[in-house]
């Protein structure tokens, strides 16, 4: 009833139509694979072994020449795709859940490249992976690499779109990057004019990867965990001396509250804690690594007087963004390490601060109330109980026995007496709610590494600190790290000084040698020039860099300035291309073929723009069969001369003797 339609035919000279090539198939899943490879980390296990599953079979499948799958297969696979992308992430939308989508339907197009045409299709998608890959990592390493694939990726275009045979590797690689280098003026315009607009790119949902690795709440055992990464968390570059390491602390989240063996941050919001700084004050430059939260960790305590825009300080002397951090930042800060709060009392907040009801460590409850039977004034008892984690036999170890949920305090103070800072932090503020001395616990970070080339410093993820706070009448809340009283080498050296025998960290943080030590230097401070100079060129380092050439940097403005200078670059670029034209026409064989050319056009029969030597001579042979002979016999030779091996000045002489003695009638 119903005729099946006839595919309407192909032209033969469609240069998409031919049947693909091994060749050419090899050249698109070159490009393929190698743009897909750095989604190792970033998409689920599986999609990878798909992809290159998929890869390999169509491989097989073509050298064996077995047929494509039936189109109904190919729609259940596509649909069964989407199923799996959508049960992974809930959802189609987004960075990570649209890449992986991506990836599969770049693996799934391989089951219908029947054609020339479906191969550059597979190449056009490679192009979006590089792009996507972008999105998730734009350190060097990776922006290396993208470069390398999209080299790759160009040259199998060149190659999968030629009529011919396809050009040996090294000439496709050569030619493409030719072209590369040929874009890469535009290119740097564009990346330095191209108008800067806040927040992530197209608003596009942000991957959830890139935590600082703090959470909005604490809990024993926490931190320790961080310190099997080295990732970095932030990077600052002081404008004179830098403070003291023992000063150095970052402040981050605050937490007021406890429940069980867990500390949080509660959602009531006294009145401002005034602050009395002293000298000297502390400028610096902060590089903040994307975190999706709102926190910056600034030295404790930043100069609120002197925030940049967007950027505010809380009640509990934390800095706040105005948004949450998902690109890199830097801000200019500035901070005081000698202040204090202005004594003027908690007021209604002082019971908040001392509860806990939430909680059940009565051994804890007991030693307070013993303690404070036996001192009266609040920094006697603080200090009695800094003697007594310093005296008795407490450890600081990055491998602390598990404690019960309910009663953390009672067993790290009188059972293991082994713990991590964020143990020392929490039974030291719960002990002294109990003695009646309003407390708080600060998370953040401590310290940090000079690098003695670039001359910043470094704050990784195993910096992570916790510390407490005290109240005390008169004087305002006081830090208190009881950590430095069980382990001081913590506080001044860092935490690669406070580990015990056999304890250790990431071979990249704890590098030693001077050669590792170097090299490890070297690539922080490159790493860092990288952030500062490229990644973080967003929209005020724009306009900074605008304002030095006396440039408005108004949207208007930097589009007719792009627009502008764009046009240049590409008019320069032709005049060099031009330039190049002339100068090969310098060469005598050249010189010689179009003079050639040109005798034969006055009989009407010029060459054709997209005729080779041979094509040329021998249209010109069927045309005039007179001439066949002696132009045949000229054009191979220039073929072979021009193309060739051996032309030998005396065999260049001969040609040339013929060419001029060439004369049609």
């Amino acid at each position: 009833m119903f005729a099946r339609a006839r595919p309407a035919p192909v032209a033969e000279n469609d240069w998409t139509s031919p049947p693909l090539t091994r060749i050419k198939l090899i050249w698109a899943l070159a490009a393929l694979g190698v743009t897909t490879l750095p989604f190792a980390n970033d998409v689920p296990g599986w999609i990878l072994p798909v992809v290159f599953t998929t890869m390999l079979w169509r491989y097989v499948a073509f050298v064996r020449k077995a047929k494509l799958p039936h189109v109904a297969l190919r729609w259940g696979w596509a649909i069964a795709n989407f199923a799996m992308v959508f049960i992974t992430y809930r959802t189609i939308n987004g960075l990570e859940a649209g890449t992986t989508l991506l990836l599969l339907m770049s693996a799934m197009k391989l089951t219908e490249t029947a054609r020339t045409r479906d191969l550059i299709v597979v190449v056009y998608m490679s192009f979006f992976n590089v792009v996507a890959h972008a999105l998730f990592d734009q350190q060097i390493l990776s922006t290396a690499y993208g470069f390398v694939a999209l080299l790759v990726v160009l040259a199998a275009l060149l190659q999968v779109s030629r009529r011919t045979t396809p050009a040996r590797p090294q000439r496709a690689l050569s030619r493409a990057g030719v072209l590369m280098a040929q874009a890469l003026p535009l290119t740097l315009l564009m990346f330095v004019l191209f108008p800067r607009v806040p927040g992530p790119l197209w608003a596009l949902p942000t991957s959830s990867k890139g935590l600082t690795g703090l959470s909005d709440s604490m809990q024993a055992g926490q931190f320790s965990e961080l310190l099997a990464s080295s990732a970095v968390a932030f990077r600052v570059e002081f404008d004179d001396q830098p403070p003291p390491a023992a000063t150095r602390y970052w402040r981050g989240p605050v937490f007021d509250q406890i429940k069980g063996g867990t500390w949080s941050a509660s959602h009531r919001h006294p009145a401002s804690t005034r602050l009395e700084l002293g000298q000297p004050e502390i400028r610096y430059t902060l590089t903040l690594e994307p975190h999706q939260r709102t926190w910056v960790f600034g030295l404790d305590a930043p100069s609120e007087s002197s925030l940049p825009r967007g950027l505010n300080l809380n009640h509990q002397l934390q800095l706040i963004a105005e948004k949450p951090v998902k690109e890199r930042q830097r801000y200019r800060l500035r901070s005081h390490i000698s202040y204090r709060s202005a004594p003027d009392g908690l007021g209604a907040m002082r019971g908040h601060f001392l509860d806990t009801s939430s909680t059940h460590n009565p051994l804890t409850r007991g030693m307070a109330q013993e303690l404070r039977a036996r001192y009266s004034d609040d920094l006697q008892l603080v200090r009695a109980v800094l003697d007594h984690f310093g005296q008795d036999p407490f450890a600081y170890t990055l491998r602390p026995p598990l404690l019960d949920a309910e009663s953390t305090s009672d067993q790290f103070l009188f059972e293991t007496k082994r713990g991590f800072c964020e143990h020392y932090s929490s039974s030291f503020a719960l002990l002294m709610r109990y003695a009646g001395i309003p407390s708080r616990v600060v998370t953040g970070y401590q310290g940090g590494e000079l690098n003695p080339i670039s001359g910043h410093f470094t704050i990784r993820q195993s910096d992570a600190h916790a510390w407490t706070e005290v109240w005390i009448a008169g004087r305002g809340w006081l830090r208190v790290d009881p950590t430095g009283a069980v382990a001081p080498e913590r506080v001044e050296q860092g935490i690669r000084g406070a580990l015990g025998d056999g304890e250790t960290l990431a071979p990249l943080i704890l590098g030693s040698g001077p050669l590792l030590s170097r090299l490890r230097f070297g690539w922080d401070a490159a790493n860092a020039a990288w952030n500062r100079r490229v990644l973080a060129y967003g929209r005020d380092a724009q306009r900074q860099f605008m304002r030095k050439l006396g440039l408005n940097t108004g949207a208007g403005t930097m589009v007719a300035l792009l627009t502008s200078a764009g046009m240049i670059t590409l008019a320069l670029l032709a005049a060099w291309l031009a330039f190049g034209a002339r100068v090969r026409q310098r060469d005598p064989l050249l010189r010689a073929w179009h003079r050639f050319g040109t005798k034969l056009a006055r009989i009407d029969l010029p060459r054709l723009p997209h005729e080779g030597p041979r094509d040329y001579a021998r249209r010109v042979a069927a045309a005039r069969p007179d001439l066949g002979p002696s132009v045949i016999a000229i054009a191979d030779q220039f073929g072979a001369l021009r193309y060739g091996s051996g032309a030998s000045p005396r065999r260049v002489d001969t040609w040339l003797s013929a060419v001029r003695a060439f004369r049609p009638k």
